[in-house]
């Protein structure tokens, strides 16, 4: 079965997730929902958590798809709505990158 580049970008947030809360913060549970927060009051992880996870996800990305990707770049922290509000939008944002071959 052939699935979305959006669906597959949320798997490997997931991945990621899994990783991060793995070998990173094992006392974090970051549930695989696209509505999971990542900055904000409702967010389960700090700013230096976050920037963790968000290599974590690059490291996953590279794994799984061969492709070096920046998340954080002055394009990305330029929009008027963050790609960092929660795993859906992370996911939307990592599909982008990929559609024009990474970072």
């Amino acid at each position: 079965m052939t699935h979305s580049p959006a669906h597959d970008s949320l798997q490997l947030v997931y991945k990621a997730a899994a990783r991060f809360t793995s070998e990173l913060y094992p006392d974090v549970v970051l549930p695989n929902s696209p509505s999971t927060p990542l900055i904000g009051a409702q967010s389960l992880i700090d700013s230096i958590g976050l920037i963790d996870f968000l290599g974590m996800v690059e490291e996953v990305v590279k794994l799984e798809k061969g492709v070096n990707i920046q998340i954080l770049s002055e394009k990305a922290m330029s929009q008027s709505q963050s790609p960092l509000r929660d795993f859906s939008t992370l996911a939307a944002h990592v599909t982008a990158l990929l559609a024009g071959g990474g970072a």
